[in-house]
C-alpha cells in the first residue's frame, strides 16, 4: 500500500500539575495525555497508537506501530526529579527484551532531562530518543535518524537482500513523503 504523509503542525496543549494530585495520578494522566497527542497527530497518517500503561505495564506505557516498525514509549511526568542516564539505561532493556524497533522516553519539562540521559540515548545500540511532549511533532525525526535507518537497512538486507543506500543528506526532509506500509 502506498501512503503519502502530509505532515502538518498542530497546537499542543499544556500539561499542568494539579494541586494535591498524587504522583501516581499525575503519571497516569500524563500517559493518557501523551497517547492522545500521538493519536491526534499520527493516527490520521496510519500509525497505530496503543496505551498499555497500568500497574503491570513493564515500563511500556504506549506502543506504536509506524511504517511497520514497532516502538515503545515510557512517559515520565516528573516535575521534581530529573530523567537521568539511569532511566534511559533501564529503558534500554525494555526496548531490547521486548524486541522493539525503537524506544522513546517522554518527559514533561526540558529542564528536567539531564544531559547524561540524552548522551546515554545517543550512545545506545538500540534506537532510543529522549524528548518532551512539547516536541512530539518532531517524533517524525525517527525517520531521519541515520542510525535508525542504518539498523533498519541492515535488518531488511538480512531479510530481503540488498537495498538502496540511505542518502547522505538527511537534513532536507520533504513535507510529503511516499512510504510503503506493509500491514502483515
Amino acid at each position: 500500500m502506498l501512503v503519502i504523509f502530509d505532515i502538518q503542525e498542530f497546537e499542543i496543549p499544556e500539561f499542568f500539575r494539579f494541586v494535591g494530585e498524587t504522583s501516581k495520578a499525575m503519571g497516569d494522566r500524563f500517559e493518557w495525555f501523551s497517547a492522545e497527542l500521538l493519536r491526534r497527530y499520527f493516527e490520521r497518517l496510519g500509525v497505530r497508537v496503543t496505551q498499555t500503561g497500568g500497574p503491570n505495564d513493564k515500563d511500556r506505557d504506549i506502543v506504536i506501530e509506524i511504517c511497520g516498525y514497532i516502538g515503545v514509549i515510557q512517559c515520565k511526568a516528573w516535575f521534581a526529579k530529573y530523567i537521568s542516564r539511569k532511566e534511559v539505561d533501564e529503558f534500554r532493556s525494555v526496548v531490547s527484551d521486548g524486541r522493539f524497533d525503537f524506544g522513546v522516553v517522554v518527559g514533561v519539562l526540558e529542564e528536567k532531562i539531564s544531559d547524561e540521559a540524552y548522551n546515554s540515548a545517543e550512545r545506545s545500540e538500540h534506537d532510543i530518543i529522549v524528548t518532551t511532549y512539547r516536541k512530539i511533532q518532531e517524533f517524525r525525526a525517527l525517520e531521519d535518524r541515520r542510525r535508525f535507518l542504518e539498523n533498519r537497512r541492515r535488518f531488511l538486507e538480512d531479510r530481503y537482500g540488498k537495498i538502496l543506500p540511505i542518502p547522505e543528506d538527511l537534513s532536507s526532509t520533504p513535507a510529503k513523503a511516499e512510504i510503503n506500509i506493509d500491514y502483515r
